[in-house]
């Protein structure tokens, strides 16, 4: 596990979630299981930006790139070239 990976499960868990108990994880389908709504997942790009250090560019937000926190990591995290 990535330290943005664990950084965004603790996000949606704890502020979008409100810390409800649900089964979240890291390959959880976040719009379609409804984790993440429409409000949410502009908190959730903020927070990205946060923790990336960098805006994310209009021409990334499409719904590949935030269906799951891995997907997430997998675009924008350090450890697999920021997703430039």
């Amino acid at each position: 596990m990535t330290a943005l990976r664990d950084a965004l499960l603790g996000f949606v868990r704890e502020d979008l979630l409100a810390g409800r108990d649900v089964d979240l994880d890291a390959d959880t389908y976040l719009f379609e299981e409804g984790m993440v709504d429409s409000l949410g997942i502009l908190r959730l790009i903020a927070f990205l930006e946060l923790e990336i250090g960098r805006p994310i560019e209009d021409r990334e937000v499409v719904m590949e790139h935030f269906r799951t926190i891995r997907t997430m990591d997998e675009r924008f995290g350090p450890e697999h070239g920021a997703g430039v």
